[in-house]
């Protein structure tokens, strides 16, 4: 009789198995406002999405403006947790140790606002919101608000990219339903993603400012697929960017 009992406890506790996983399925597989590649892009990004900075991959001329920011630019430490940031007023870049000894993604965009600075000349402000590098942004954004589509974005590796995913959320600032997407999507991955401050980010210019840095950490690493989505996505304001560098003794 207990055998008898345990069976049928066993058999229950089966049953239970298999619905549960059948309801936990149809959970995960929800339409949740994301691609649905993302839901596979959770479990494929466990491993570390290792990128290098400032090293032989990266473009050169890049890798020399960069050189020249970090002896020309102060470098106040700040804590985890902290914002990292530039203040163009006292010209200096807010950063964790590590991030600055590592040359971090974060590393690089904050001194990349100071080479938007440096090459805006003697004149206060920026370069990526003169005119040379609005109607260059302007036209990349008509661009990728034609073509751009996001299944594609995480079917690849692009994605995982932090300055990536700034470009996108700033790009897609005025488009909702796209914005949500992107959300959605990163969310499910499970990847960590940048995302300005969206009452910051209604200004077009901190868009420009922010897409400007974000394109210099793209060149200045070796990641090749990122390379490619600039190229394909953002190739005027990355002529205009590498344009700007080429034309400085640094």
């Amino acid at each position: 009789m207990k055998r008898v009992a345990r069976l049928f406890l066993l058999l229950l506790f089966l049953a239970a198995a298999v619905t549960g996983s059948f309801y936990l399925y149809l959970y995960t597989h929800r339409n949740s406002g994301a691609v649905a590649s993302a839901l596979l892009a959770g479990f494929t990004s466990i491993s570390p999405y290792k990128v290098a900075y400032a090293g032989p991959d990266s473009d050169p001329l890049c890798r020399q403006a960069y050189a020249f920011v970090k002896n020309n630019t102060g470098v106040c430490f700040i804590e985890n947790g902290d914002s990292s940031r530039y203040n163009p007023q006292e010209n200096i870049v807010y950063l964790t140790e590590k991030a600055l000894l590592a040359d971090s993604a974060e590393a690089v965009h904050e001194f990349g606002h100071a080479l938007d600075r440096y090459l805006n000349g003697e004149e206060s402000g920026y370069f990526s919101r003169g005119e040379t590098f609005s109607q260059a942004y302007a036209l990349d954004c008509a661009r990728m608000q034609e073509s751009f589509q996001a299944q594609d974005l995480f079917e690849a590796e692009t994605y995982r990219n932090l300055a990536i995913s700034d470009i996108l959320f700033s790009v897609f600032y005025q488009d909702t339903a796209m914005t949500n997407t992107l959300i959605a999507s990163y969310n499910a991955s499970g990847v960590p993603y940048w995302r300005h401050d969206e009452n910051y980010m209604s200004g077009l210019e901190k868009r420009q400012t922010e897409v400007f840095a974000d394109i210099f950490v793209v060149l200045l690493s070796d990641d090749q697929q990122a390379q490619n989505f600039i190229q394909e996505f953002l190739p005027e304001s990355k002529e205009v960017l590498h344009c700007a560098v080429s034309k400085r003794e640094w």
